[in-house]
């Protein structure tokens, strides 16, 4: 093997206590918010590796290490089983448990990292700064066996640092925010399966607002891609067109080589979408929904560009639509601009054709709003800016509840948005 890779199987393997293991695998990924990482699959030394074929046998571990400063990103168990050096992992315990996280993230219980939820043989972590919740989230779970053993440890997002942090107090008051609120009450539809029928609800769009300049951010600009730009443009054209699309197969590259890790090229993914490509872009998905759509020119809306798969995809939704389930189409397009696949999700509205319609409102959007107000909440939170790559203070904007616009009833927010 290259020398690197015995570097850091070994490492992998002293990490987390792998004396009883034999290492079978590596790979090397990249996660957009966290790098490269380096991954070894490891199989206990007990079992015959001659008669090992397919998945991992139970017991296998799984060891998920950041190429950049060699950081625990996850570690699984195979089936809930470890065979690990005893003490090379903590158990359940808080005594334990919590400085051995605390030494893998470096990051500081309590002020870093709070628990939210917790079980016999489960605890889950969010990531925070100076004791606020940071966002996009970033969790850390962790798992243990009926015998104590630790089978999981992962971070799902990134680890703050210090310097990323722009340090300022929160000073958004009831009198910045006040008059922000009504224009954040909005009118929707939603499938209940329990009534087989489409219902009309009002709920509190989840925003964060800027302490700087009370600016608003909707919770899906900062939760979605790195490289996310928010539209809301009606895309026009004139009757069909001679033009023509063909689907082409989407690759999509999961494993990477050292090549990769130590070149100077940027992920792809990561790259901002330059304010110049950005017409390009809007006229080839124009060009697509033309070929596709010929009778519907201005009953489509682009809402947004953004970058996966190492795609730029054109998000499109109808122009007028108040459903929390909605139409929606993503063309795919190469970096050339060229789209190389569309995807529509009006199939599972086909699942939906036997609910019944939506009565009309019983209710003002006003009245609704004063029921809703009391359940509003605007809490601290540090938003991830990427533009500037640091975290800003920011106040979330929550609301658990939604009314239903014939009944007036106040009904769990989540059995409307799931």
């Amino acid at each position: 093997m290259d020398k690197n890779v015995t570097e850091l199987v070994e490492y992998s393997r002293e990490l987390c206590g792998l004396e009883a293991y034999t290492f079978k695998a590596y790979h090397i990924f990249y996660h957009v918010n966290v790098g490269y990482t380096f991954c070894t699959e490891w199989i206990p030394s007990h079992l015959d590796e001659t008669k090992q074929t397919g998945d991992n046998p139970t017991g296998a571990a799984i060891v998920e290490i950041h190429l950049q400063d060699r950081s625990l990103q996850r570690l699984v168990f195979v089936k809930n089983t470890s065979f690990a050096t005893e003490g090379a992992l903590p158990s359940a315990q808080k005594e334990e448990l919590l400085p051995w996280i605390e030494q893998k993230t470096n990051l500081a219980y309590g002020r870093q990292f709070q628990l939210v939820n917790e079980t016999e043989q489960t605890a889950t972590f969010d990531v925070c700064i100076d004791h606020i919740p940071i966002a996009p989230r970033t969790d850390i779970e962790v798992q243990f066996n009926q015998k104590g053993q630790l089978t999981l440890f992962s971070i799902d997002g990134t680890l703050p640092s210090e310097d990323e942090v722009d340090w300022e107090p929160y000073a958004l008051t009831s009198a910045k925010t006040d008059p922000i609120l009504p224009g954040l009450c909005r009118e929707i539809v939603a499938p209940i399966e329990k009534t087989e029928s489409w219902e009309r609800f009002f709920i509190i769009d989840q925003v964060f607002i800027s302490n700087y300049n009370t600016d608003i951010i909707p919770a899906k600009v900062v939760n979605e891609h790195p490289v996310y730009v928010q539209k809301n443009l009606i895309l026009q054209w004139t009757g069909e067109t001679n033009d023509t699309f063909t689907k082409k197969k989407i690759h999509v590259k999961t494993d990477f080589t050292w090549d990769d890790v130590f070149s100077d090229a940027e992920n792809p993914n990561q790259i901002p979408i330059a304010q110049s490509d950005e017409q390009l872009f809007i006229n080839e998905a124009t060009r697509v929904l033309q070929i596709n759509y010929p009778q519907e020119s201005g009953q489509w809306c682009l809402t947004a560009l953004y970058k996966e798969h190492n795609h730029v995809i054109a998000e499109i939704q109808p122009t007028h639509s108040e459903s929390a389930f909605t139409r929606k189409i993503k063309i795919f397009m190469n970096d050339a601009a060229h789209a190389v696949n569309i995807v529509d999700n009006q199939f599972l509205f086909q699942l939906l054709e036997r609910f019944t319609a939506a009565d009309p409102s019983q209710m003002t959007k006003d009245d609704a709003f004063q029921q809703l107000v009391d359940h509003i909440t605007i809490e601290p939170a540090y938003v991830y800016n990427r533009q500037t790559k640091h975290y800003e203070i920011h106040g979330e904007v929550i609301c658990p509840y939604a009314v239903h616009a014939k009944t007036g009833e106040l009904v769990a927010i989540e059995t409307v948005m799931a």
